[in-house]
């Protein structure tokens, strides 16, 4: 049905409808995992600092017994407080608002499949250690569509290489060229920038420290990785599954579980942590941390994406 699909849309057979600015969509072949949010809001500061004025269209998943905008918006609102995030399921529709709104740069945030907005330039995102999801399509694994819809990326971005490591890398290259023969293939790295904090209190010290991890991402590993790469000690992981909505009881009984396991300090994501606000805040007991995490390219992949989206891309460590 999926190959179906995309051959309609291929042949013109199901229309689709562009933006009146350029458009530039991050998406990816599998559900989540694969770090488009600090992507997309590296994206939108570097458009801005280029003169540029971006928008940044999301379809805003909210899981059910959430309330309040959704974990994306609020994130990007911390990120990039000066983009406007236009919040659609139909990004046709939410494409004219926020080119009427004033916008002159379309970021689509998940949008590879949503083949009725035409945009200008396609990024697909791999995990490098799992490019294909474990290969098997949606409900058996996690593949949205065939890996054949690589062909229509304009560019491909494989995150977190240093964890894939040489081998796995080198399989991922050349899967993405036995489907893509021409397309770019860039690498990305995951680094931390900075740890936060929950609220005004001091970040804690992670080196060294023994400390509780848990997340609602569709890949919790990454930040269990994260955390020893900080030097830390994970004492506990509890991995919530993807846009988990955190309830109170949730979030005191980690608070117990961290004071009774004697961590340090309780880690979580950066998205993860702006879900810990209202009824869900956390309380103190044990501190609370999120490391910031941004992008890392080499100055030849940026050069190449800069070719791509139309605009200078810099080094967000040299910032």
């Amino acid at each position: 049905m999926v190959r179906l699909r995309n051959r309609l849309y291929d042949r013109g057979v199901l229309p689709s409808r562009g933006a009146s600015v350029p458009s530039i969509c991050v998406g990816n072949l599998t559900t989540g995992g694969t770090g488009k949010t600090p992507i997309v809001a590296w994206l939108a500061a570097a458009a801005r600092r280029a003169g540029r004025r971006p928008a940044i269209l999301t379809r805003g998943y909210l899981p059910r017994g959430a309330a309040g905008p959704p974990d994306e918006v609020r994130l990007y609102a911390r990120l990039v407080p000066d983009v406007p995030v236009v919040v659609d399921g139909d990004r046709v529709r939410g494409s004219a608002r926020a080119t009427a709104d004033g916008a002159d740069l379309l970021l689509l945030d998940d949008g590879f499949q949503h083949r009725r907005f035409a945009r200008d330039v396609d990024l697909v995102l791999l995990d490098a250690a799992d490019p294909f999801g474990g290969g098997r399509l949606l409900p058996a694994g996690r593949l949205r569509e065939p890996p054949s819809g690589l062909s229509r990326a304009t560019a491909v971005v494989l995150t977190r290489c240093s964890r894939a490591g040489d081998e796995a890398l080198a399989r991922a290259e050349a899967a993405v060229r036995a489907r893509a023969p021409d397309v770019p293939i860039l690498r990305e790295d995951h680094v931390v920038r900075e740890v936060l904090s929950a609220g005004d209190a001091k970040p804690p010290s992670l080196d060294g420290a023994q400390v509780l991890v848990f997340s609602g991402i569709a890949d919790g590993r990454s930040l269990v990785e994260t955390v020893r790469s900080l030097g830390a000690r994970p004492v506990r992981a509890a991995d919530f599954g993807d846009h988990h909505a955190f309830t109170s009881a949730e979030v005191r009984s980690l608070e117990a579980e961290a004071a009774a396991l004697g961590a340090a300090c309780v880690v979580t994501t950066e998205k993860d942590l702006v879900r810990l606000e209202g009824a869900a805040a956390w309380r103190g007991l044990v501190p609370l941390a999120a490391p910031r995490i941004v992008p890392r390219l080499s100055a030849a992949d940026r050069a190449v994406l800069a070719r791509v989206v139309g605009f200078e891309i810099d080094d967000p460590e040299g910032e």
